[in-house]
C-alpha cells in the first residue's frame, strides 16, 4: 500500500493540476547525485535529469551554496536595472563562446526561441527597408522562416511552429506561419529551402526530441554559406546538446562555422530556470529599448557555477 504521503501527492494532482503530463504513479521526493528518492523511500538511477537539465546531478554543493548566499541577497529585481552577477555571466558567456558580442537573458528555451525569432524578422525588415525593398509591397517581405524534419524548439507558438512533428502543431493551428520543414541532412532539400525570403534557419546540430540525429559538417557549412548568399540568420539551438555534451562547449563549434544567434537553456543553470540568447553584435543591434524584455530574465548568482561549464 502507498503511504498517505504518495497518496495525498498523487490525489492533488489528479484534482488540480492540468492533465498536461501522463505521469507514474509514484511521487520523487529527494535526489543525491545521479540518483532520485520517492516517498517510499525507493531509488531511482535517474536517467532523464529533469529533461537534460540537471548537468551535475541532484544536489550539488557548489549549486547548493550558491543558492543560499544568493537568496538573502538578492532574489529578484527585474531587467530595469543593473546587477554584479548579471553582467558577470554575460561576460563569461561571450568569454567562451567566440564570434558573438551580446547576450539576453530569460526564462527558458523556448523563450529563447522566441526572441530569436523577433530578432530574425526585424533583422530583415530593417535590411529590407535600408535596402528600399518589401515597404510598398508586403507579400514580398522577408519573414520566411527554415527548420528541419525532425526538430523540436519548445511548446509556445513560435517555437512550436518550428518544431517539426505535427502532434505539438496541429491542436493550436494557425501558429506563427511562414515555417518550411526540410530533410536533415540534405543538401539539396537545403538548396530548395533557403532562398531570398528566408530570415532565418534554426537547426539543432544535434537533434534531441527527433532521435539523436546529428547535423553533418558537410550540412552545417551549407546551410551557413546559404544563409549568406540570401541574407538570413543561421540560428543554432544549443538548449538541449550545449554545454559540453558533444565534446566542445557548444556542438556547433566542431563545424567550424559561426552562427548568427544561438539559444541556449537546460544544463546552463543546472537546475534553475535561466535562457539565454546570444547573437553578433549587428544582429542583436536590430532589438532596440523596448522591443523585447522578461520580467525574470536578470541572471543573479550564476558566475560562481563556472567551474563545472568552462573549466575557469
Amino acid at each position: 500500500m502507498p503511504s498517505q504521503a504518495t497518496t495525498t501527492a498523487i490525489g492533488h494532482e489528479q484534482t488540480c493540476l492540468f492533465r498536461t503530463y501522463a505521469r507514474p504513479d509514484f511521487v520523487l521526493e529527494c535526489g543525491e547525485g545521479v540518483y532520485l528518492y520517492d516517498t517510499e523511500g525507493r531509488r531511482y538511477l535517474d536517467f532523464v535529469a529533469g529533461i537534460g537539465v540537471n548537468a551535475l546531478g541532484y544536489g550539488d554543493a557548489e549549486i547548493v551554496r550558491t543558492i543560499a548566499e544568493q537568496a538573502p541577497r538578492l532574489i529578484h529585481v527585474s531587467n530595469l536595472y543593473h546587477t554584479v552577477p548579471g553582467g558577470e555571466l554575460a561576460h563569461l558567456l561571450l568569454e567562451h563562446s567566440p564570434g558573438f558580442d551580446r547576450v539576453f537573458f530569460c526564462n527558458s528555451g523556448a523563450e529563447a526561441v522566441e526572441g530569436a525569432l523577433k530578432i530574425a524578422r526585424k533583422f530583415a525588415r530593417q535590411h529590407q527597408q535600408r535596402q528600399g525593398q518589401g515597404a510598398n509591397h508586403p507579400s514580398d517581405e522577408k519573414t520566411a522562416l527554415v527548420a528541419f524534419e525532425g526538430s523540436f524548439h519548445g511548446r509556445t507558438m513560435g517555437a512550436v511552429a518550428l518544431t517539426s512533428r505535427e502532434k505539438y502543431r496541429q491542436p493550436f493551428m494557425p501558429v506563427v506561419p511562414g515555417v518550411r520543414f526540410a530533410p536533415l541532412n540534405d543538401l539539396d532539400g537545403l538548396e530548395d529551402a533557403i532562398g531570398p525570403e528566408v530570415c532565418a534557419v534554426f537547426v539543432e546540430p544535434v537533434q534531441g526530441e527527433g532521435g539523436l540525429h546529428v547535423a553533418s559538417h558537410e550540412f552545417l557549412r551549407r546551410a551557413r554559406s546559404l544563409c549568406d548568399a540570401h541574407g538570413a540568420l543561421l540560428v543554432v539551438d544549443e538548449i538541449q546538446c550545449g554545454m559540453g555534451r558533444t565534446g566542445t562547449l557548444w556542438a556547433y563549434q566542431s563545424a567550424g562555422i559561426q552562427p548568427d544567434i544561438m539559444v541556449l537553456a537546460k544544463p546552463l543553470a543546472g537546475g534553475l530556470p535561466v535562457g539565454a540568447i546570444l547573437a553578433r553584435q549587428h544582429v542583436a543591434d536590430a532589438l532596440a529599448p523596448g522591443d523585447h524584455g522578461t520580467t525574470f530574465g536578470a541572471a543573479r548568482s550564476l558566475p560562481r557555477l563556472r567551474r563545472w561549464w568552462c573549466g575557469g
